[in-house]
């Protein structure tokens, strides 16, 4: 950023920064000059979170009630968004290991952080390490993914990389992120019955009806072919359809012969 470049905020009402950006300390010298105010804010999502800096913002910007408004709406949706997900996970399966980025994100939509990974690059020995733990879920962050090599250790957890800032899955506000992610989870959630819980089998009462069945059928079958026989021998099969005069003879029990 060039100073010609700052001098744009001049009649800014506001300037927002993280603080880590490489072009901060230009921008911080250009508001001074021209009276801007700095609000800095967390990169990460989270309630309070958003319940600190929006405050800030709003502060800065005279919008402190509207801005208490939309927090109420906001805290709302992530109650809504919990339940939801709360229906198709019990708390036991809620736990995982988070990407540190979005450690509040997932425990505003419920879930408990066994072990909080990253920002730096996970060795061999840590994944093993984390693998063992046997996580039902890793929450990764879809702008820097660095749980792949977890994902590798343990087939067993499901993995989900969430989003922190709209423009994925057309996202555009902040409660599209948190919607966004929340089906990213459902969508992960198997289908198939939990590990030990084998799948419901054929009863015997099922057996009975299933032998009930195929008796009728090889009743039906039968009478069929002994009409077709007579027919044969009394020369009255003559009409096209399907020819058993050549069939052999049936042989042995529970066997279809033609």
């Amino acid at each position: 950023m060039t100073d010609a470049d700052a001098a744009m905020i001049n009649g800014a009402r506001l300037v927002i920064l993280m603080g880590c950006e490489e072009f901060a300390t230009t921008l911080l010298a250009a508001a001074d000059r021209f009276a801007v105010p700095v609000v800095t804010v967390t990169s990460r999502n989270g309630r309070e979170i958003m319940r600190t800096d929006t405050a800030l913002i709003a502060q800065a910007l005279g919008t402190t009630a509207a801005n208490e408004r939309w927090m109420a709406t906001f805290e709302r949706l992530l109650d809504d968004l919990q339940a939801e997900i709360a229906q198709s996970l019990p708390a036991d399966q809620r736990r995982a290991l988070v990407h540190h980025v979005q450690l509040e994100a997932a425990e505003d939509l419920g879930f408990t952080t066994l072990v909080e990974f990253g920002p730096a690059a996970l060795p061999p020995d840590e994944i093993r390490s984390l693998a063992a733990l046997r996580p039902p879920w890793i929450l990764d962050n879809y702008h820097t993914v660095q749980g792949d090599g977890i994902s590798t250790a343990a087939p067993d957890a499901s993995s989900v990389q969430l989003i922190t800032f709209p423009g994925i899955d057309g996202t555009v506000t902040l409660e599209d992120v948190y919607r966004a992610n929340a089906e990213r989870i459902l969508a992960a959630v198997a289908p198939d019955p939990p590990s030990g819980q084998p799948v419901q089998e054929v009863g015997a009462g099922d057996e009975m009806v299933i032998g009930v069945l195929l008796t009728l059928l090889l009743v039906g079958v039968t009478a069929i072919a002994l009409t077709h026989r007579t027919a044969v021998g009394r020369g009255e099969a003559n009409q096209p359809g399907l020819d058993l005069r050549a069939a052999p003879a049936c042989s042995g029990h529970g066997r279809l012969c033609w």
